[in-house]
Protein backbone atom coordinates (compact mmCIF):
# COMPACT_ATOMS: atom_id res chain seq x y z
CA UNK A 1 0.00 0.00 0.00
CA UNK A 2 1.43 3.59 -0.75
CA UNK A 3 -1.57 4.93 1.73
CA UNK A 4 1.17 7.47 3.86
CA UNK A 5 3.51 8.01 1.06
CA UNK A 6 2.88 11.77 -0.60
CA UNK A 7 5.12 10.90 -3.92
CA UNK A 8 3.88 7.95 -5.09
CA UNK A 9 -0.13 7.13 -3.46
CA UNK A 10 -1.17 8.05 -7.48
CA UNK A 11 1.03 5.41 -8.56
CA UNK A 12 1.46 5.19 -12.37
CA UNK A 13 0.39 1.22 -12.90
CA UNK A 14 -2.57 1.27 -10.88
CA UNK A 15 -3.95 4.45 -12.98
CA UNK A 16 -3.08 3.47 -16.00
CA UNK A 17 -4.72 -0.07 -15.01
CA UNK A 18 -7.87 1.50 -14.14
CA UNK A 19 -8.24 3.54 -17.03
CA UNK A 20 -7.88 0.94 -19.57
CA UNK A 21 -10.47 -1.20 -17.33
CA UNK A 22 -13.13 0.38 -19.16
CA UNK A 23 -11.86 -0.12 -22.95
CA UNK A 24 -10.85 -3.80 -22.04
CA UNK A 25 -13.88 -4.59 -20.16
CA UNK A 26 -15.78 -3.55 -23.20
CA UNK A 27 -14.17 -5.69 -25.42
CA UNK A 28 -14.23 -9.11 -23.25
CA UNK A 29 -18.46 -7.91 -22.31
CA UNK A 30 -18.75 -8.01 -26.79
CA UNK A 31 -16.51 -10.61 -27.73
CA UNK A 32 -16.44 -12.80 -24.94
CA UNK A 33 -19.02 -12.92 -22.23
CA UNK A 34 -20.72 -10.00 -19.84
CA UNK A 35 -20.46 -11.95 -16.80
CA UNK A 36 -16.73 -12.32 -17.67
CA UNK A 37 -16.71 -8.56 -18.06
CA UNK A 38 -18.40 -7.87 -14.63
CA UNK A 39 -15.45 -10.55 -13.18
CA UNK A 40 -12.90 -8.35 -14.91
CA UNK A 41 -14.50 -5.07 -13.23
CA UNK A 42 -14.21 -6.76 -9.63
CA UNK A 43 -11.03 -8.26 -9.83
CA UNK A 44 -9.13 -4.68 -11.26
CA UNK A 45 -11.37 -2.64 -8.95
CA UNK A 46 -10.73 -4.86 -5.43
CA UNK A 47 -7.08 -4.88 -6.01
CA UNK A 48 -6.97 -1.25 -6.39
CA UNK A 49 -8.45 -0.98 -3.52
CA UNK A 50 -6.02 -3.03 -1.75
CA UNK A 51 -3.35 -0.67 -3.58
CA UNK A 52 -4.93 2.55 -1.63
CA UNK A 53 -4.65 4.14 -5.19
CA UNK A 54 -6.50 7.08 -4.63
CA UNK A 55 -6.53 8.41 -8.68
CA UNK A 56 -7.63 5.05 -9.94
CA UNK A 57 -10.14 4.63 -7.64
CA UNK A 58 -11.53 8.34 -8.59
CA UNK A 59 -11.24 7.42 -12.32
CA UNK A 60 -13.80 4.40 -11.90
CA UNK A 61 -15.85 6.12 -9.87
CA UNK A 62 -15.93 9.14 -12.25
CA UNK A 63 -15.95 7.35 -15.34
CA UNK A 64 -19.20 4.91 -13.59
CA UNK A 65 -20.71 8.13 -12.86
CA UNK A 66 -20.29 9.51 -16.44
CA UNK A 67 -21.54 6.14 -18.06
CA UNK A 68 -24.97 5.45 -16.02
CA UNK A 69 -25.72 8.74 -16.92
CA UNK A 70 -25.04 8.92 -20.33
CA UNK A 71 -26.58 6.02 -21.17
CA UNK A 72 -29.91 6.31 -19.22
CA UNK A 73 -30.23 10.23 -20.48
CA UNK A 74 -28.33 10.29 -23.45
CA UNK A 75 -26.48 13.04 -25.41
CA UNK A 76 -28.27 15.84 -22.94
CA UNK A 77 -26.64 14.06 -19.94
CA UNK A 78 -23.03 13.93 -21.64
CA UNK A 79 -23.07 17.67 -22.85
CA UNK A 80 -23.85 18.44 -19.68
CA UNK A 81 -20.84 16.41 -17.91
CA UNK A 82 -18.39 18.62 -20.68
CA UNK A 83 -19.91 21.73 -19.90
CA UNK A 84 -19.46 21.06 -16.01
CA UNK A 85 -16.06 20.14 -16.65
CA UNK A 86 -15.01 23.15 -18.98
CA UNK A 87 -16.44 24.89 -15.97
CA UNK A 88 -14.74 24.01 -13.34
CA UNK A 89 -11.16 24.48 -15.47
CA UNK A 90 -12.52 28.07 -16.25
CA UNK A 91 -13.17 28.33 -12.32
CA UNK A 92 -10.77 26.42 -10.44
CA UNK A 93 -8.68 29.07 -8.83
CA UNK A 94 -11.64 30.55 -6.86
CA UNK A 95 -13.37 26.96 -6.18
CA UNK A 96 -9.98 25.55 -4.74
CA UNK A 97 -9.15 28.56 -2.29
CA UNK A 98 -12.76 28.28 -0.87
CA UNK A 99 -12.23 24.52 -1.06
CA UNK A 100 -9.23 24.53 1.12
CA UNK A 101 -10.12 27.09 3.86
CA UNK A 102 -12.99 25.71 4.39
CA UNK A 103 -13.40 24.45 7.88
CA UNK A 104 -15.20 20.89 7.02
CA UNK A 105 -12.52 20.57 4.44
CA UNK A 106 -9.97 20.83 7.54
CA UNK A 107 -11.45 18.83 9.56
CA UNK A 108 -11.81 16.18 7.11
CA UNK A 109 -8.03 16.63 6.21
CA UNK A 110 -6.73 15.74 9.99
CA UNK A 111 -7.30 12.19 9.51
CA UNK A 112 -6.44 12.30 5.27
CA UNK A 113 -3.32 10.33 4.11
CA UNK A 114 -0.45 12.42 3.95
CA UNK A 115 -0.84 12.80 0.08
CA UNK A 116 -4.40 14.71 0.56
CA UNK A 117 -3.12 16.84 3.16
CA UNK A 118 0.18 17.96 0.67
CA UNK A 119 -2.23 18.48 -2.03
CA UNK A 120 -3.98 20.63 0.10
CA UNK A 121 -1.12 22.73 1.38
CA UNK A 122 0.06 22.52 -2.48
CA UNK A 123 -3.38 23.96 -4.03
CA UNK A 124 -3.42 26.78 -1.71
CA UNK A 125 0.38 27.91 -2.42
CA UNK A 126 -0.40 28.08 -6.18
CA UNK A 127 -3.58 29.93 -6.07
CA UNK A 128 -1.45 32.51 -4.31
CA UNK A 129 0.94 32.18 -7.22
CA UNK A 130 -2.04 32.45 -9.50
CA UNK A 131 -3.22 36.00 -8.28
CA UNK A 132 0.56 37.47 -8.66
CA UNK A 133 -0.05 36.94 -12.77
CA UNK A 134 -3.41 36.00 -13.30
CA UNK A 135 -4.16 37.06 -17.20
CA UNK A 136 -1.01 35.71 -19.04
CA UNK A 137 0.82 32.89 -16.04
CA UNK A 138 3.92 32.45 -15.38
CA UNK A 139 4.67 30.94 -18.76
CA UNK A 140 4.44 27.18 -20.10
CA UNK A 141 6.32 24.53 -17.96
CA UNK A 142 7.01 27.38 -15.62
CA UNK A 143 6.06 24.99 -12.17
CA UNK A 144 8.85 23.67 -11.36
CA UNK A 145 11.22 26.92 -11.49
CA UNK A 146 8.76 29.30 -9.25
CA UNK A 147 10.51 30.58 -6.05
CA UNK A 148 9.31 28.28 -3.13
CA UNK A 149 12.51 27.43 -0.76
CA UNK A 150 10.39 28.91 2.27
CA UNK A 151 7.30 27.24 1.96
CA UNK A 152 9.28 24.05 2.18
CA UNK A 153 7.12 21.41 4.08
CA UNK A 154 10.57 19.59 5.69
CA UNK A 155 14.10 20.40 4.67
CA UNK A 156 13.83 17.54 1.71
CA UNK A 157 9.96 18.43 1.02
CA UNK A 158 9.29 21.13 -1.73
CA UNK A 159 5.62 21.84 -1.22
CA UNK A 160 5.32 21.51 -5.10
CA UNK A 161 6.94 19.29 -6.48
CA UNK A 162 7.42 19.90 -10.05
CA UNK A 163 3.97 20.69 -11.18
CA UNK A 164 0.65 21.58 -9.03
CA UNK A 165 -0.80 18.04 -9.25
CA UNK A 166 -3.81 19.79 -11.27
CA UNK A 167 -4.49 20.17 -14.43
CA UNK A 168 -7.00 23.15 -14.15
CA UNK A 169 -4.62 25.04 -11.52
CA UNK A 170 -1.40 24.39 -13.87
CA UNK A 171 -2.84 25.88 -16.96
CA UNK A 172 -3.87 29.05 -15.26
CA UNK A 173 -0.75 28.93 -13.43
CA UNK A 174 1.22 29.11 -16.50
CA UNK A 175 -0.72 29.65 -19.43
CA UNK A 176 -3.54 32.39 -17.43
CA UNK A 177 -6.98 33.01 -19.13
CA UNK A 178 -5.59 31.98 -22.77
CA UNK A 179 -4.49 28.79 -22.10
CA UNK A 180 -7.74 28.36 -19.95
CA UNK A 181 -10.17 29.50 -22.68
CA UNK A 182 -8.24 27.05 -24.83
CA UNK A 183 -8.62 24.03 -22.80
CA UNK A 184 -12.19 24.55 -21.68
CA UNK A 185 -12.80 24.62 -25.57
CA UNK A 186 -11.04 21.57 -26.79
CA UNK A 187 -12.34 19.57 -23.89
CA UNK A 188 -16.34 20.67 -25.20
CA UNK A 189 -14.78 20.00 -28.39
CA UNK A 190 -13.69 16.30 -27.53
CA UNK A 191 -17.39 15.77 -25.64
CA UNK A 192 -19.61 17.13 -28.64
CA UNK A 193 -17.49 14.89 -30.93
CA UNK A 194 -17.81 11.72 -28.87
CA UNK A 195 -21.78 12.74 -28.20
CA UNK A 196 -22.18 13.07 -32.20
CA UNK A 197 -20.69 9.86 -33.04
CA UNK A 198 -22.78 7.30 -35.10
CA UNK A 199 -22.58 4.94 -32.53
CA UNK A 200 -25.22 3.34 -30.19
CA UNK A 201 -25.65 4.66 -26.94
CA UNK A 202 -24.06 2.21 -25.00
CA UNK A 203 -20.43 2.92 -26.81
CA UNK A 204 -20.84 6.65 -26.63
CA UNK A 205 -21.83 6.34 -22.67
CA UNK A 206 -18.53 4.47 -22.91
CA UNK A 207 -16.72 6.58 -24.69
CA UNK A 208 -17.76 9.83 -22.10
CA UNK A 209 -16.54 7.60 -18.97
CA UNK A 210 -13.16 7.06 -20.03
CA UNK A 211 -12.70 10.89 -21.36
CA UNK A 212 -14.27 11.60 -17.48
CA UNK A 213 -11.76 9.10 -15.80
CA UNK A 214 -9.16 10.66 -17.89
CA UNK A 215 -9.40 14.45 -16.70
CA UNK A 216 -10.58 13.18 -13.15
CA UNK A 217 -7.10 11.34 -12.66
CA UNK A 218 -5.83 14.87 -14.39
CA UNK A 219 -7.22 16.89 -11.73
CA UNK A 220 -5.57 15.20 -8.63
CA UNK A 221 -1.77 14.31 -10.09
CA UNK A 222 0.51 14.04 -12.99
CA UNK A 223 1.78 17.66 -14.95
CA UNK A 224 0.09 18.32 -17.93
CA UNK A 225 2.89 18.48 -20.58
CA UNK A 226 4.63 15.33 -19.01
CA UNK A 227 5.04 13.15 -22.17
CA UNK A 228 4.04 9.95 -20.91
CA UNK A 229 0.92 11.34 -19.67
CA UNK A 230 -0.11 13.00 -22.97
CA UNK A 231 1.05 9.33 -24.60
CA UNK A 232 -1.31 7.69 -22.24
CA UNK A 233 -4.18 9.90 -23.82
CA UNK A 234 -3.83 9.03 -27.28
CA UNK A 235 -3.02 4.98 -26.55
CA UNK A 236 -6.32 5.31 -24.32
CA UNK A 237 -8.23 6.79 -27.22
CA UNK A 238 -7.00 4.60 -29.88
CA UNK A 239 -7.88 1.48 -27.35
CA UNK A 240 -11.60 2.87 -26.70
CA UNK A 241 -11.94 3.19 -30.82
CA UNK A 242 -11.19 -0.38 -31.16
CA UNK A 243 -13.47 -1.36 -28.08
CA UNK A 244 -16.31 0.71 -29.48
CA UNK A 245 -16.46 1.11 -33.15
CA UNK A 246 -18.36 -1.62 -34.51
CA UNK A 247 -16.75 -4.25 -36.93
CA UNK A 248 -17.25 -4.19 -40.75
CA UNK A 249 -18.92 -6.99 -42.25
Amino acid sequence: SYFNDPLTTLNNGAVIMALLLWPVATIVWSRLHPAAAVLLVGIVASGLLLLSSGASLLSIASGLIAFVLVFIFGRPAGLAIGVIIAGLIVMAPPLMESFSQSESIKNLAIDAPTSVKHRLLMWDFVTSRIAENPVLGWGMDSSRYLPQDAFRLAPNMEIMPLHPHNAALQIRLELGWPGVIITAALILTVFQAILSANLPKFQIAIRAAVASAYLSVGAVSYGVWQNWWIAVAWALAATVAIATTPKTP
